[in-house]
């Protein structure tokens, strides 16, 4: 509905004068609609973004204890029967794992047949 100009300005006069008296700013249902879009989409970006995030750590803590494993596995075959534990394996870190594949490796080289 478009208003006389005096009455627009004295609308607008009185509107600013609420608005500053209330410290509520007048928002028109067009705002407010727009600020419930803009809370619902981010709202669902937010819920996008926490799944891929949850998705990219449950993939590398999957892959670590994948690898854990299948050194440990690789040990396990390689000490044979040997005194050696799976729990002892299993309490080691990924580096002492690695330390002791690496000796095993060597000494499994030092005894293969040279020509």
């Amino acid at each position: 509905m478009d208003l006389p100009a005096a009455a627009q300005i004295r609308f607008r006069d009185e509107l600013e004068r609420l608005e500053k008296e209330n410290n509520m700013p007048y928002v028109t249902s067009i705002e407010r609609l727009a600020r419930e879009e803009g809370i619902e989409l981010g709202l669902e970006q937010g819920r996008e973004q926490g799944l891929e995030q949850g998705l990219e750590q449950g993939l590398e803590q999957g892959l670590t204890k994948g690898i854990v494993t299948g050194k440990i596995q690789l040990l396990e075959q390689l000490l044979g029967e040997s005194e050696t534990s799976q729990d002892d394996l299993r309490n080691q870190s990924l580096e002492q794992l690695q330390q002791r594949l690496d000796e095993l490796r060597e000494r499994l080289r030092l005894r293969e047949p040279r020509e």
